[in-house]
């Protein structure tokens, strides 16, 4: 069974990614969350610290660049989950550090860049995904 050591990109300790998408990730013994990585240094060091004692094991605080995640040698799988027009920014790095990837859904502002993304992916050879998280949201889980 390969072993996923994660590297997610936009966790903070509320949002999106805090309800919807680590909750699955952290019960599934296939993945192992290793670092994470925000905007500020305040927001991944308290993310850290929450999921260091959420996971009972170091999970590592980079800020800033996305590149410090993309080259951390303990992470071989990055989650993106950041607003669709900072997609770019943050995956240039990990699709650059040669990291499978999931990234959420639009993968790109527009085709052009959705279109990038899949063509360096395809020359690195990585695996990658494409997330559509939307109906674990309570609206709409109430709705259908």
């Amino acid at each position: 069974m390969t072993q996923y050591n994660v590297g997610f990109i936009g966790l903070s300790t509320s949002g999106w990614a805090h309800t919807a998408l680590v909750p699955p990730l952290l019960e599934n013994n296939k993945y192992s969350l290793k670092a994470i990585s925000t905007s500020s240094k305040e927001s991944a060091e308290a993310t850290a610290a929450e999921y260091s004692k959420r996971t009972r094991q170091e999970v590592k605080a980079y800020y800033g660049s996305t590149s410090q995640i993309a080259n951390d040698p303990d992470v071989n799988f990055v989650a993106v989950s950041v607003k669709a027009p900072l997609h770019k920014q943050a995956l240039t790095p990990v699709l650059e550090a040669g990291k499978d990837f999931f990234l959420e859904w639009p993968a790109g502002k527009n085709t052009a860049e959705t279109i990038e993304f899949a063509e360096a992916a395809k020359a690195k050879g990585l695996k990658s995904l494409v997330g559509l998280q939307g109906w674990q949201s309570p609206a709409i889980k109430k709705v259908t």
